[in-house]
């Protein structure tokens, strides 16, 4: 049998905002056990590193074990 393909687990954060200051884009996410600010390239639980937001506002980020993408809608 064909062994299981890897899986990225749920993104355990939902997007509550963002801003642009003089040092680029910073996304605010929380989870039911802390708040985050994170710039792309920065990594969260030393296992997602956010890689960017995209045009439409989806945050693009990389679940690290897997080197799998992970996206992230945001609220509207």
């Amino acid at each position: 049998a064909a062994p299981e393909p890897v899986v990225a687990p749920a993104f355990p954060y939902q997007w509550i905002g963002g801003m642009e200051d003089g040092d680029g884009a910073v996304a605010f996410l929380a989870s039911p056990r802390r708040t985050a600010a994170v710039r792309p390239g920065e990594t969260l639980d030393a296992v997602w590193r956010f890689d960017a937001t995209d045009a439409d506002g989806r945050l693009r980020f990389t679940w690290i074990p897997g080197n799998l993408p992970v996206t992230l809608e945001p609220r509207r």
